[in-house]
């Protein structure tokens, strides 16, 4: 299984209504395949520019590594390295990417998301997540 074109517009629309709707900031948001290759990008009115890089880097990273990027920057504080370290300038540990898994676990892709505080970046990412798992 991987992402198809209209699973990703599924999921653009479900994060476009949620984003919508919170009254916080709008985002940037990225979808890569389970390569880390970009399918889908989204910069929602008003969502500030210097998010774009950040949100494609943060689904590029969950998808390579197979962990969120919160996960990624506990990873490298454990082990006292940086993401310069894994020699790939794509990698971010900033908070707001995660992967996208089917129901048997298999990574099909990941999600990153930019344009507000960090922690809400990655709280909407894994609610994508979630939302893309029950379907």
């Amino acid at each position: 299984m991987f992402l198809t074109h209209l699973d990703c517009l599924n999921l653009a629309h479900w994060l476009h209504t949620t984003v919508s709707e919170d009254g916080l900031s709008p985002v940037c948001f990225a979808i890569v395949d389970s390569s880390g290759d970009l399918i889908w990008f989204e910069r929602m009115d008003q969502a500030p520019v210097q998010a774009i890089p950040l949100s494609i880097s943060k689904a590029y990273t969950a998808a390579r590594l197979g962990l969120a990027t919160t996960e990624f920057h506990n990873q490298l504080q454990q082990e006292q390295l940086q993401a310069q370290d894994y020699m790939d300038d794509q990698l971010t540990a900033v908070p707001g990417g995660t992967p996208l898994f089917t129901k048997e676990n298999r990574l099909i892709g990941a999600i990153g998301i930019s344009g507000r505080n960090s922690q809400n970046d990655q709280v909407l990412a894994d609610a994508v997540a979630m939302y893309q798992q029950s379907l």
